[in-house]
């Protein structure tokens, strides 16, 4: 289609300026309209004027003194993120391709044919092994015995002080797993058990066997 704004002739709507002649010599002292200073400029100034009264503080930037000041020593150096590597690395590298291509094998590849460290090519853990099994399986388990004693967690000792603290400052005890708090804060919305996959209309069951049945006859789907 055609530019709605343009005909086979050409643009004769909203057309452009006529260009000018570069010989001619350039208007001065034309008149500027003066619409007076940005308003959000002046908003801008209004607001450093304040906070200078207010902060008994003279702001002063782009000056020398200011830049100097304000100045990021740490933009004067240019960091290289991509230095060449080291020699060493580079005959790694040309070492680990020949291999790769000699044994016909990615080194990523390699890795996974590895066998599990803690375990040998006879499938069986030689390392960091269970507990051997009693010799007498039906022997009784092992009754009080020593159980080390350290204390409180001290994670549930500062929850516990908290607990204390707040109760103390909002006047109010904390109760909560008691047959009372439970009715108290019991989620009614808990108690119905939705049916996410209810059965299906007898109208959508017979359509949906009609449209089985229009497919197998035309030999192709709906998608």
């Amino acid at each position: 289609m055609d530019d709605p704004i343009g005909s086979s002739i050409g643009i004769t709507e909203y057309p452009l300026p006529k260009p000018f002649d570069p010989l001619a010599p350039a208007k001065i002292n034309y008149v500027v309209p003066n619409f007076g200073p940005d308003r959000e400029a002046t908003e801008s100034m209004a607001s450093i004027a304040s906070a200078e009264k207010q902060e008994n503080h003279k702001l002063i930037m782009g000056t020398d003194d200011s830049k100097a000041k304000w100045h990021i020593v740490a933009k004067d150096t240019l960091y290289d993120y991509n230095p060449p590597l080291e020699d060493s690395i580079k005959t790694t590298w040309k070492n680990l391709e020949a291999a790769e291509d000699k044994l016909g094998v990615t080194f990523e590849d390699a890795n996974l044919l590895q066998s599990d460290p803690i375990t040998s090519s006879l499938s069986k853990i030689t390392q960091y092994k269970y507990p051997g099994l009693p010799d007498d399986p039906l022997a009784p388990a092992k009754v009080n015995y020593p159980v080390p004693d350290f204390g409180k967690d001290p994670d549930m000792v500062g929850t516990m002080n908290s607990i204390a603290i707040g109760e103390k400052m909002n006047s109010h005890k904390f109760v909560m797993g008691t047959a009372d708090s439970k009715a108290k804060w019991h989620n009614v919305a808990k108690d119905t058990l939705y049916d996410y996959h209810p059965s299906l209309d007898k109208d959508v069951i017979s359509t949906n066997r009609h449209l089985a049945e229009a497919e197998d006859r035309l030999g192709t789907t709906m998608i």
